[in-house]
């Protein structure tokens, strides 16, 4: 760039280094054995100058602070630059337990797949299996029973390494499909409530992280940290959510340690939470989405009753 006229300090600068004095006259650096020092406030203009170079290219360097934010559902990562796969014979986290993602015990129940139970098989499952959580969840993991829109899982892990690392993001690695449409089971009502948990994630979402229960649409991961100390163990309960598929997911973690930023994904000690939203009806029968159809019988019984899927009964 031309120096502008007059400006002494740019067509002429100097400065005294180790006994030799280095001028610049019209682009030529000629370099003499210095005869005595140069005043002080000759080098604080070429000082600042150079300095506010250094700065405008380092700050170039950066992310720019108002389009650096993360799209809508992207993880904001509190580190510089992008996580790498963990290691399988170096991950840093193992899950010491889990359950699948379950709702109510008398909460709706869908089935991938059409089932026909017998007059015993109904009476079974009436008098002892539906009564019963333990039971309950047996019959699930049997025949494939997914959540209805709503379900809880909670898992724990335990950091493997004796350093302390830090859990810096989570998202849903998902695969979704339509609601599945085997069949429909409404159980009577019996009171209960489903527990309270600290995450949530919503399946329905382009972009699946894992929000804070208590305020929707934040990512938990991007005003909190999980810190876990050498080999210790943390829980988590999480709430996932969706209206309009049948999904399979992991949570993809992001851990960083003073080895590296990795990510890896959890699940059910090795089987993906699944859960389905409903398969729609018709507004006249809004249970024809499915080829079976259990609902509670007439009060005061406490059982279910197979029912035609394009009956107008709710």
């Amino acid at each position: 760039m031309a120096d502008e006229p007059g400006d002494t300090h740019a067509q002429h600068i100097v400065a005294r280094e180790s006994g030799f004095v280095a001028s610049v006259n019209s682009g030529t650096l000629n370099v003499n054995h210095a005869q005595k020092p140069v005043p002080w406030h000759y080098l604080l203009p070429l000082t600042v100058t150079i300095l506010a170079i250094i700065g405008a290219f380092a700050w170039a360097g950066l992310p720019n602070q108002e389009t650096a934010q993360p799209a809508s559902g992207q993880i904001l990562k509190p580190f510089s630059g992008e996580a790498v796969p963990a290691q399988t014979d170096n991950l840093p986290l193992s899950v010491v337990s889990s359950t699948p993602l379950e709702n109510g015990l008398t909460d709706p129940l869908v089935l991938p797949t059409k089932l026909e139970m017998s007059a015993s098989e109904l009476d079974e499952f009436n008098d002892r299996t539906s009564s019963n959580l333990d039971t309950l969840r047996t019959w699930r993991k049997a025949h494939g029973a997914l959540p209805l829109k709503d379900g809880v899982a909670t898992f724990a892990v335990r950091n493997n390494l004796p350093e302390s690392i830090s859990i810096v993001g989570m998202s849903a690695v998902k695969e979704c499909s339509a609601p599945a449409s085997g069949t429909y089971i409404q159980f009577p009502k019996q009171g209960g409530s489903v527990e309270n948990v600290q995450l949530f994630v919503d399946l329905d979402a382009p972009n699946s992280y894992v929000q804070d229960s208590d305020s929707r649409g934040a990512d938990y991961f991007r005003a909190k940290t999980v810190v876990l100390g050498g080999h210790e163990i943390v829980s988590f309960t999480l709430y996932a959510t969706t209206n309009r598929f049948d999904c399979s997911f992991r949570l993809r973690t992001y851990v960083a340690s003073s080895q590296a930023t990795v990510f890896q994904d959890l699940d059910d000690s090795g089987i993906p939470f699944r859960i389905s939203g409903s398969s729609p009806g018709s507004t006249e029968a809004p249970h024809s989405g499915y080829q079976s159809v259990y609902v509670p019988e007439p009060y005061p019984s406490r059982g279910v009753m197979p029912i035609d899927p394009q009956s107008a009964l709710k």
